[in-house]
């Protein structure tokens, strides 16, 4: 016969939970915990008592910061039982591996798949920089992240997706049905510059319902993927305080700009692209690098209102509805050198900020009167204060035109990209190894 009798649990262990307490039970004879013990003895003993050969086991490994123990039977047979026992342990042969964290050669198939990307992104660059070989796994083989959230869920990413989507309603809904065109997703862009002025601004903060209908849209859109009108979402309890969360950030992103009225809306949710030159193992070629800018507007160079020409200053503005950094990078060159500390300032944000803002000031089309460009990262929560600037800073001074970190930017993002596209150069894995917690890959890289 062979029991286990794990964590001294065989039989099952005896739940002693009532509203009547022990002292009460035992008092007035009722029944209590010992009566239960008993029985499991009984029954334990009974299952015994014509057995010729009997193996107990138990596990004594740790576990949840419990080790496991022998029954209190088995103790009982040890102490007062006159059978021979033969104890014996069994342990493991195995033991565990300390993660080797192994380079990956770079193979013809690997080249031949960067090579054909077909636009170079800055989250591109910046999953390189974290990691190589997470690089590797995202870019090279094609593995996603799993989505593990609820598709009802709102999640940061969908919450930052919903409130990205209410902005660009909130503002063209400024514009004029003949002012919108189609791109080739089928979505509405602005064809023309928007004027925004204070007044306008004040109307829509006094109409409720006018940021209820657009943060309701918005979530029609993007968390329920549903492209009706007429639809009507029922919203579960968390989506419920998400929307309200969402409709203040929107109410909040409507005050901040009125401080500025009045301004110009170049673009919303705009394509910016340009071409980079990379070395190859064919020699240099063309990539197409870029993405979309969240918001392109035109406003006074001293931030004041009263602006009467439309190029005194250009903002490239990502909206971000997280926590602003404490720090900011003191030089470029923490930009592309990610390492522990670049994540508490937000390097990842300065390096697709600043790429956004080179190419809108080397574009004719996006910039026709060669205006300074300033790259900004608008962060909602942290942007109440009177004196709240989005515009980004390097060290202790705004980046107030990009022109100054042109040319050193576009080296060391050559620099980058080169030594991606460089055949001799593996996937290596990170030496800060406190990225690897939450790797999605760091079962495949150990």
């Amino acid at each position: 016969l062979v029991l286990s009798c794990n964590e001294g649990k065989l039989p099952k262990g005896v739940n002693d939970s009532s509203f009547i307490p022990y002292s009460l039970r035992k008092a007035y004879g009722l029944t209590t915990v010992d009566n239960k013990v008993a029985i499991s003895a009984y029954y334990f003993y009974r299952l015994l008592q014509r057995t010729g050969d009997i193996t107990l086991t138990y596990n004594n490994a740790t576990e949840e910061g419990q080790t496991g123990e022998m029954s209190r039977f088995m103790l009982q047979m040890m102490v007062e039982g006159s059978q021979p026992i033969e104890r014996r342990t069994l342990v493991a042969g195995q033991k565990p591996q300390r993660p080797t964290f192994e380079s990956i050669a770079k193979e013809e198939a690997h080249l031949d798949t960067l090579e054909g990307m077909g636009l170079i992104s800055p989250t591109f660059i910046n999953t390189y920089q974290r990691c190589h070989k997470k690089f590797y796994y995202r870019y090279v083989e094609g593995l996603t992240e799993p989505d593990e959230i609820d598709e009802d869920e709102v999640d940061n990413r969908v919450f930052g997706n919903i409130f990205h989507r209410a902005a660009e309603l909130f503002y063209q809904h400024f514009a004029n049905p003949d002012d919108l065109e189609p791109d080739y997703k089928g979505a509405l862009k602005l064809k023309h510059t928007l004027c925004i002025t204070q007044g306008d601004l004040d109307n829509a903060l006094k109409d409720k319902l006018l940021i209820d209908r657009i943060v309701e849209q918005a979530f029609r859109e993007e968390l329920f993927k549903v492209d009706n009108n007429d639809y009507r979402p029922k919203y579960n309890g968390l989506q419920l305080i998400n929307r309200e969360v969402i409709i203040s950030y929107l109410r909040q992103l409507i005050n901040i700009d009125r401080r500025l009225a009045p301004f110009y809306i170049l673009g919303l949710e705009l394509e910016a692209t340009t071409y980079i030159e990379v070395k190859t193992r064919n020699g240099i070629k063309k990539m197409r690098i870029g993405g979309m800018i969240d918001r392109l507007d035109a406003v006074a160079a001293n931030g004041n209102p009263g602006m009467s020409n439309l190029a005194e200053r250009i903002r490239v503005i990502d909206y971000k509805t997280g926590y602003a950094p404490t720090k900011h990078p003191a030089e470029l060159n923490e930009v592309f050198g990610i390492d522990s500390l670049a994540f508490q300032k937000h390097c990842d944000y300065y390096l697709q900020s600043m790429l956004y803002s080179i190419i809108v000031k080397r574009s004719r089309k996006l910039n026709p009167s060669e205006a300074p460009v300033a790259p900004g990262l608008l962060f909602i929560q942290n942007a109440g204060a009177k004196d709240y600037d989005p515009i980004l800073q390097m060290g202790r001074n705004p980046i107030n035109d990009i022109s100054e970190y042109d040319a050193e930017f576009w080296e060391r993002l050559q620099g980058v990209l080169n030594e991606i596209y460089d055949p001799s150069i593996p996937f290596s894995p990170t030496d800060e190894r406190d990225r690897c917690t939450f790797c999605p890959y760091a079962a495949l890289c150990h």
